[in-house]
């Protein structure tokens, strides 16, 4: 497994264009942006220096008046289309293998539908990109249509296309449905992407707890293989941790051999 910095969240006290470059040299071996759009992919290839981009978000360009994307909302579809060809774009431009798409606020059988079908008609588009859904907690997103680890696992499975993954946030996972390891021995099959922190408030993850270790522990003997991507909070915690959880993951897979 590789390590990314999100580099939305983890600033490093510089713009966007010059994060990947500090990540790097923090001993990260990637990154993830959520949204890469205030750069131009030339922009942003630069930035990158060759750092991976493992994952972006479908854009967002009205986030601050509370939109969380369109995916899921009955009547946007044109807007979802635009929306999603342009990560498209940026996916092709910069090598990006994943794109997580952001379902939007709505709710019922007319929302679940329209994920559906914008699900399945994505993924049939772009059939060598892995397309993620992301549960996402009611308490920082309020009116979020996927909410539910087990509503997320079911629509990837009704759809049942390849390219199409369960995005694991521990944060997310934890504030839903109270234990993150159980639910990764639930649906650790769907995966495709794992976002970490800390479980008790959202800060830089820590791998010598007892219970991060143990999730830990279960994601290797899973045999997942993907990226592990740090998006949290940053209190000042410094990245001592990152040779922690590799420790921790090196131990756990010499247990497995």
């Amino acid at each position: 497994m590789r390590i990314a910095a999100n580099i939305t969240f983890l600033d490093f006290g510089v713009p966007l264009a010059g994060r990947a470059r500090l990540a790097h040299e923090a001993g990260f071996d990637g990154v993830e942006c959520l949204f890469p759009y205030a750069l131009s992919t030339g922009e942003m290839s630069r930035a990158l220096d060759e750092m991976p981009l493992a994952l972006i978000n479908t854009p967002v360009d009205d986030w601050e008046d509370g939109a969380r994307g369109r995916a899921a909302v009955p009547g946007e579809m044109a807007t979802f289309a635009a929306e999603m060809q342009r990560a498209l774009d940026y996916a092709k431009a910069l090598g990006v293998p994943r794109i997580h798409v952001m379902a939007g606020k709505a709710s019922g059988a007319r929302a679940r539908d329209r994920f559906e079908a914008n699900l399945r008609a994505a993924c049939l588009a772009a059939p060598e990109v892995t397309m993620l859904i992301e549960p996402i907690n009611p308490h920082d997103a309020p009116g979020y249509y996927l909410n539910d680890f087990d509503l997320a696992a079911d629509i990837v499975e009704r759809i049942g296309l390849p390219n199409l993954k369960l995005q694991f946030d521990t944060w997310h996972a934890r504030r839903i449905h109270g234990d993150p390891l159980a639910v990764w021995q639930r649906h650790a099959r769907l995966v495709g992407h794992v976002q970490i922190s800390g479980f008790e408030n959202r800060g830089a993850p820590r791998p010598d707890t007892a219970e991060e270790a143990a999730f830990y522990e279960a994601v290797t003997a899973s045999g997942y293989e993907g990226w592990l991507s740090a998006e949290y909070h940053d209190r000042g915690e410094g990245f001592g941790w990152l040779s922690e959880l590799r420790d921790r993951l090196g131990r756990a897979t010499m247990a497995e051999a």
